[in-house]
């Protein structure tokens, strides 16, 4: 999944989190910056979404439910 693709399920990031360098990871070649977005619902939940190269490589949760969703409009999701 891109960038792009997870802003279109979550709506446009609201900090990058923090940025890490990492010499040799898996699957690229050299160097490479895995850059990490949140994105922060009003209760105060959130996502972290980890991007390599514009690609989803990781990912975190604080205070979500399984299965519950937050939609941009705050209406309820189904």
């Amino acid at each position: 999944m891109t960038y792009n693709e997870v802003v279109e399920i979550f709506g446009e990031q609201e900090t990058e989190s923090n940025s890490e360098y990492d010499e040799g990871v898996k699957g690229y070649t050299g160097p490479s910056l895995t850059s990490w977005f949140i994105w922060r619902n009003p209760d105060g939940s959130a996502a972290e979404v980890a991007f390599i190269s514009n690609k989803v490589v990781g990912k975190r949760q604080e205070g979500l439910i399984s299965g519950a969703r937050t939609v941009q409009d705050g209406a309820a999701a189904p």
